[in-house]
């Protein structure tokens, strides 16, 4: 069936979407996916398509992603188990802070979420890292936030490099080469992570000394 929408009543609809899914999200506190799909029938709805064309765009929408990345997101928690039961990240993190001294350790806290936000999903690599942040906060006798937002800034830069997830639906959903996407991004990691580093420490020493 042949569909086309009325490019004002769609517009209209997303809007009403987009602010039905933040109170969903925000407010009621439901998941992200039940609401990001509640939000998406609602636009289909709302710009007039039948709804049996959007459970089918829902279907087969969510059957495409998945089929492309459920295999990715599987290995992904697994490696992070893996990572946290094994002591692996405290043993990057602890080498990391060994080589550029102790001075620099909100540095290598950064970098080391950076290579472990490559393979592991930004909320538990998080959660692995958060221990070994307490740990060296309590032993230099910082604040946390100094070391908390490079940590957090690595492991957002580390998101963006393949095999996770969202480059990876990415890359599948245009006509590029993903060895060439995942060279493309380590080398645009670097500069991106020193701008990061750059502006996040001083800013956590700023609201840390209260200047």
């Amino acid at each position: 069936m042949d569909y086309v929408a009325n490019p004002a009543q769609l517009i209209t609809a997303t809007l009403v979407g987009f602010v039905v899914l933040l109170f969903l999200i925000i407010k009621l506190k439901l998941h992200a996916l039940l609401s990001v799909l509640i939000a998406g029938v609602i636009i289909g709805v709302g710009s007039g398509m039948p709804f049996s064309l959007v459970t089918q765009a829902v279907t087969d929408g969510m059957g495409n992603t998945l089929k492309g990345i459920a295999l990715i997101v599987g290995l992904g928690s697994m490696f992070g188990g893996i990572l946290e039961v094994s002591g692996a990240a405290q043993a990057i993190a602890d080498k990391l802070v060994k080589v550029f001294g102790e001075k620099n350790s909100a540095f290598a806290l950064g970098l080391a979420g950076v290579i472990i936000g490559i393979p592991v999903f930004f909320d538990p690599a998080f959660i692995i890292l958060m221990p070994i942040v307490y740990s060296i906060a309590k032993k230099t006798n910082k604040s946390l936030l100094y070391y908390v937002l490079p940590m957090t800034a690595g492991l957002g830069i580390g998101s963006a490099i393949p095999p996770t997830p969202a480059p990876m639906l990415i890359t599948g959903s245009l006509p590029v080469d993903l060895g060439t996407v995942t060279i493309l991004a380590l080398v645009l990691v670097i500069p991106k992570y020193l701008i990061s580093y750059a502006v996040a420490v001083p800013f956590a020493k700023n609201v840390c000394t209260g200047s």
